[in-house]
């Protein structure tokens, strides 16, 4: 009986970890903005995105003969072991990143389940550890006597079922991108991150003391450990330096975050030197680095003006 759950096990985490490997293999670059959502430095993102797929379909093809499987269960073992920790840890921390475990494929956010399933895996892996090396896939299937004819419908049945798991998972995806177009077309999308333009900016330590230089003031928050954060680090310091843009740096402050209405790190907000929220919450890297690019030309202007 023990046997028998053991190679289910295996192969089990043999099929997860290769389609997991597979999809990510095909997804570089999405790979590496997940690995910065979870909070790896970029230089780890990148190295974890060329590392990590090879690896998983490396651990597979060990999970599949019975005479390394219990060296690929180590390897299941401890790759599932990364991911609970770091689900775990974005968890508690209030964030919500994208899986990205089957890469673009299924890219949903993570939650309580995501922790529960890799949790289940990594039993299975456990399993696999101990009853290795076990049957072989061979000696499983030796008293199994297909026909030719049997042997092929069994074999075109299960593509048919690879290939129709492919298919929905295509289609949901372009599904929930086909709802958003069409959410945006008839102007019903959800409520924007953060406060509405206008709103009274809640208190924070040294905002008051930036505002009254009578600019406008960049607030920008961010959480230690935070990839997409870091990679903004060199250019918010650079505004430091000139002095061309008042910043205020909100790091690890979940009370602020609820304040301000912000659940996705790092994210940026302006507010005017009247203490109001000043323009929408910009939420990325990418979205942050634009919003700050404005706010320094907001403020040469302004410094102009005040000049002349």
């Amino acid at each position: 009986m023990i046997a028998a759950l053991a190679l289910t096990a295996r192969l089990l985490l043999a099929a997860v970890l290769a389609l997991a490997g597979a999809a990510k293999l095909g997804d570089r670059d999405g790979m590496r903005e997940t690995l910065g959502a979870f909070g790896l430095s970029p230089r780890g993102a990148l190295l974890g995105a060329v590392a990590l797929p090879p690896a998983e379909v490396a651990v597979a093809v060990l999970l599949v003969p019975a005479s390394t499987a219990r060296w690929g269960a180590t390897g299941a073992l401890l790759l599932l072991a990364a991911f609970c920790a770091a689900i775990a840890r974005s968890l508690a921390r209030g964030e919500r990143p994208d899986c990205g475990c089957f890469g673009r494929m299924r890219a949903t956010p993570i939650g309580p389940a995501t922790l529960i399933r890799n949790g289940s895996l990594a039993a299975a892996a456990v399993l696999v550890f101990v009853a290795a090396p076990g049957k072989s896939v061979g000696e499983a299937f030796a008293g199994i006597h297909l026909s030719p004819l049997a042997a092929a419908f069994t074999c075109v049945a299960a593509l048919v079922v690879v290939e129709g798991w492919f298919s929905w998972e295509l289609f949901r995806q372009h599904g929930r991108v086909l709802a958003r177009l069409r959410a945006l077309e008839e102007g019903t999308t959800s409520a924007p991150e953060g406060l509405p333009v206008g709103a009274a900016a809640p208190p924070l330590d040294g905002l008051e003391e930036r505002l009254e230089s009578g600019q406008r003031v960049a607030l920008v928050f961010s959480n230690t450990g935070c990839g997409a954060c870091e990679s903004l680090a060199p250019e918010i310091e650079r505004l430091r330096e000139e002095g061309g843009l008042e910043i205020v740096l909100v790091e690890d402050d979940r009370a602020a975050l609820e304040a301000y209405g912000i659940a996705i790190v790092p994210a940026a907000v302006m507010v005017e030197a009247d203490g109001r929220i000043a323009s929408p919450t910009a939420t990325g890297a990418a979205a942050v680095g634009k919003l700050l690019a404005s706010a320094e030309d907001h403020a040469s202007r302004f410094l102009r003006v005040a000049v002349g």
